[in-house]
């Protein structure tokens, strides 16, 4: 399982706003080996941060296409960021994403319209991951996979972002983590209507086999790997161990219900 590595963001980040609210900026990280990377660099609350740290390291196990993600540092004083500051004051953490230069969804329709969405979203319903997104979502209980958080460029170029709101949202604590919750989903509330019948049945299906693979993770491996155990307490930690092993056997029953299909109850 790949984990998360810890780089050094350099000077020259330079901010951007497409609509995004967390202050985020692009630039140039330094990596353990040597490497310079290009990367979308956000500060993130704790919450916020341990989320996109962990959906990274689950969705990349799972063969999703999630652009790989970093546990940045800034030193004190560089890009005026302020969410998670080092008890030593040397600095900040922030959550880095691999820049993979591919506009999102959003941006897409805003600039080009209609017919642009059109094509897009006819990729989406072709594209052959769509099940295990839904499965997936509904698994880590994201409830803000809105068009901003899919990059789309053509039918090989599809990426998955912005995961600051799984695990029920920005602020969670560990009370909020409950397993049977149904929670929102929001695929279903803007592509959903895009399938026809026999496309919501069959991605039920793919998002069924896809919860097999899900029962397979090793979940405290992951959130061991991600770092979030360097940032949770304890007792948070458990509770998203808890949360994620627990939630399996409600995700395919959960994609069914974002996907519009009958769920049958025995």
């Amino acid at each position: 399982m790949a984990g998360v590595e810890l780089v050094r963001v350099l000077r020259g980040a330079v901010p951007f706003c497409i609509g995004n609210v967390n202050d985020t900026y692009r630039g140039m990280v330094l990596c353990r080996d040597g490497t310079q990377r290009h990367g979308v660099i956000k500060d993130l609350n704790v919450q916020q941060l341990v989320n996109e740290l962990l959906a990274t390291v689950l969705g990349r196990e799972l063969g999703l296409p999630v652009p790989e993600g970093y546990l940045g540092f800034v030193p004190k004083g560089e890009l005026g960021v302020n969410k998670v500051e080092l008890n030593d004051g040397s600095g900040h953490l922030v959550f880095v994403s691999g820049d993979v230069g591919t506009p999102n969804l959003a941006q897409q329709i805003t600039n080009h319209g209609q017919f642009v969405e059109t094509i897009l979203i006819h990729l989406l319903r072709k594209w052959q991951k769509l099940g295990d997104l839904y499965a997936f979502d509904a698994w880590i209980a994201n409830t803000d996979r809105h068009r901003g958080n899919i990059l789309i460029d053509g039918p090989n170029s599809i990426w998955l972002i912005d995961h600051g709101h799984a695990f029920t949202g920005p602020t969670w604590l560990p009370n909020d983590l409950d397993p049977a919750t149904e929670y929102r989903h929001r695929l279903q509330e803007w592509m959903t209507d895009n399938l026809t019948a026999t496309e919501k049945n069959d991605r039920g299906k793919e998002a069924g086999i896809f919860a097999t693979r899900i029962a397979a993770m090793g979940v405290a491996k992951a959130v061991e790997e991600s770092k979030a155990e360097f940032l949770l307490s304890p007792q948070a930690a458990n509770a998203v161990v808890d949360f994620l092993m627990r939630r399996v056997q409600h995700v395919p029953s959960e994609a069914k219900r974002a996907l519009g299909v009958p769920v049958l109850v025995s």
